[in-house]
Parts: C-alpha cells; sequence; structure tokens
C-alpha cells in the first residue's frame, strides 16, 4: 500500500514539473539560432508573386546594379504583393539584409501568430540602377515566428531577389553570399528621351501659336483686300499646319503607353456613361473603390490605394471611403451595383 502511495506522489510531482517546465518554455525568451534563419526557406504564403520564390532565400544574389527583373528575382505585381515565412518557432529577429529594386520601399512585418502582424520597419531606396542590397538594423530585436516583406512604394515596378534574416549578426554585415551573373540595369538613350511629355507639351505651344498668327495674318490682308496675295503658298501653309495638327494629336505616333487604344480613357467613357445615373462623374473613382473592396483578393490592394478626389483634384487614401460604402452604394439599386462589379471584372 505504502509502495503505491509512493508511486502516485512520485508521478503527480513529475506531472507538475513537466507542466512548469512546458510554462516556462511557453513562456521564456525567444529563440536565438545562429545563421540565416530564412536559408533554404520556402514562403508560407504569398500574394501576387510571380517567378520561383525559392530562389529568395537561396542565398544567392544577382550582381548589385543588376536589372529589376532578373530571373533570380520574384516580381511583385502590385503595390498589395507580399511574401510570409514561417520560421517554425518564435525567435528573436535583430537583422534582416534584402537585395531588391533600388528605387522603391519595402515593409517588413513580424507575427507570433501568423494573424496580427506589426511592422519592424522598412528598406528605404538607394542611388542606383536595377537590384541593390539593402539591410534593416533592429537593435536589441523583435520576436516573430513569421516574417512578411512586400507592400513596395515607387514606380510601380517592385522587385525581391533575396530575403535573409538574423538573431546572432555575423561580424560581416550585410553577409557574403555567392553573387551570379545577371543583365545590368541600363537606361539607353533613345529618341523618347528628347521626345518626351515635356517637349510635346512646348511643341503643341508652338504649333498653336503659329496658328494663332496665321488667322490674324489672313484676317489682315482680307482687311486690307489681298485675299488672293501668295493664295497657293498660303493653302499650302494650312495643308501643312492641318497635318502637323493631326500628327500632334496623335503625337507623331509616339503612344504614352505601349498600345494604341488608353485603357484609362475607354474605362472613363464606358464606366462613367453607363453608370451615369449612379455615378455623376464624381463618385466614379470612389464607387469603383468599394466594388473592388468586395473581392477577397483586392481588398489589401484598395487599402493601400491612393485616388484622386474628383470633387477637389486632391489625392486622398480610401480609407475614409472604405469606412462609408453607403455613400456609393446608396445610389444604386441591388442589379445595377451587381451589374457594376461585373463590368469592373
Amino acid at each position: 500500500m505504502l509502495r503505491i502511495a509512493f508511486s502516485a506522489v512520485l508521478a503527480f510531482l513529475l506531472l507538475v514539473q513537466t507542466t512548469a517546465r512546458a510554462e516556462d518554455n511557453a513562456s521564456g525568451e525567444p529563440a536565438c539560432p545562429p545563421g540565416n534563419l530564412l536559408a533554404g526557406k520556402m514562403p508560407s504564403a504569398w500574394q501576387e508573386i510571380r517567378n520561383d520564390l525559392k530562389n529568395l532565400t537561396d542565398e544567392t544574389l544577382a550582381q548589385e546594379g543588376a536589372v529589376w527583373d532578373a530571373s533570380l528575382a520574384a516580381i511583385l505585381e502590385t503595390g498589395a504583393s507580399t511574401i510570409t515565412w514561417d520560421l517554425g518557432q518564435v525567435t528573436n529577429i535583430r537583422a534582416l539584409a534584402i537585395q531588391a529594386d533600388a528605387n522603391d520601399t519595402y515593409d517588413i512585418w513580424g507575427s507570433v501568430d501568423g494573424r496580427d502582424f506589426k511592422l519592424m520597419g522598412q528598406i528605404d531606396p538607394v542611388a542606383g540602377h536595377g537590384l541593390r542590397m539593402r539591410t534593416l538594423d533592429l537593435g536589441t530585436g523583435m520576436p516573430a515566428r513569421f516574417i512578411k516583406v512586400g507592400e513596395g512604394k515607387g514606380d510601380s515596378f517592385y522587385s525581391l531577389s533575396e530575403v535573409s534574416a538574423f538573431c546572432q549578426i555575423p561580424s560581416h554585415f550585410p553577409p557574403q553570399m555567392k553573387v551570379t551573373d545577371a543583365p545590368r540595369a541600363t537606361a539607353p538613350k533613345t529618341y523618347l528621351d528628347y521626345w518626351n511629355n515635356d517637349t510635346s507639351a512646348r511643341w503643341e505651344m508652338i504649333l498653336a501659336m503659329l496658328g494663332a498668327i496665321f488667322l490674324w495674318w489672313e484676317r489682315r490682308l482680307a482687311r486690307l483686300g489681298k485675299a488672293d496675295y501668295k493664295l497657293r503658298a498660303r493653302n499650302m501653309a494650312i495643308g501643312i499646319t492641318g497635318a502637323l495638327a493631326l500628327a500632334t494629336f496623335f503625337n507623331f505616333g509616339f503612344w504614352h503607353f505601349n498600345n494604341f487604344v488608353h485603357g484609362w480613357d475607354t474605362f472613363h467613357y464606358y464606366i462613367g456613361s453607363k453608370y451615369f445615373k449612379e455615378l455623376h462623374y464624381e463618385r466614379l473613382y470612389e464607387c469603383v473603390a468599394i466594388a473592388d473592396s468586395e473581392e477577397p483578393n483586392l481588398r489589401r490592394r484598395v487599402e493601400l490605394r491612393k485616388m484622386t478626389n474628383l470633387r477637389t483634384n486632391v489625392v486622398q487614401t480610401t480609407e475614409e471611403i472604405l469606412a462609408h460604402p453607403e455613400k456609393c452604394k446608396q445610389h444604386f439599386t441591388p442589379a445595377r451595383w451587381e451589374s457594376f462589379k461585373a463590368d469592373l471584372r
């Protein structure tokens, strides 16, 4: 009997000790393993990313200044694109080294549960073209099991080629990694470097002034009774001016975009006219934002969107618009709202 009682007491003490150790581990300091915490890890989640994601943690860099969309880079297709890694345990993150397109800003978040992400910091633009290495020092560190990188801000051409994270910062930082050749980012001189929006606008002004001078001269000749003065040359001048005006309207064949049809103009003409009763003019962008936000895969993109307030012509965020969707939807019947959303897809 005593043996049974002793065994029961011993088992109870062992259970208490095991539970205490588990609680200590759960509430203790985060792990701090050596080396690159992301080395060889595949992302646990991603959104709107193109190219091979394993390249991001293969500890292989592009040469500094390589073209932004090199084959080893992951392309972030929108400003809402993100990539998330699971470290497997809560770890103290003290520094990150990221090679990314030079002229953009990228945010970095950490989370202990994969749901509530807190901003760790951001990597800022640097001088030069193409893919460039940047680092983020977190001082004493931030505990996280999940690391998320993305939501680029800049020229809308976003890419990452390597992401590494550290608890124990190596003596040589950023760390040395294998470097792979890739085409360098260059900006070759073309005719478009000289014929751009500014020079085109100047030419339009000059042509308009020449046209005004020519009309003034025509009227003056008529008043002086010299309507036939060099009539053939004047008719030729009118024809040449008309041809130049037509060519100028089409920007001499140098489109602002890589297609003949301007999608943005077509969007205004079609959506704006079909739903003018509900949108008038000033609600166009607002209602598009509300409609897009109802698509789960577009919600975050809308939250980051900046757009022109068509009442004030001021660029603003969508925060207030998304907070009050009824200000837009009250002008639509349910059937018209569904039709509007279908036309936007």
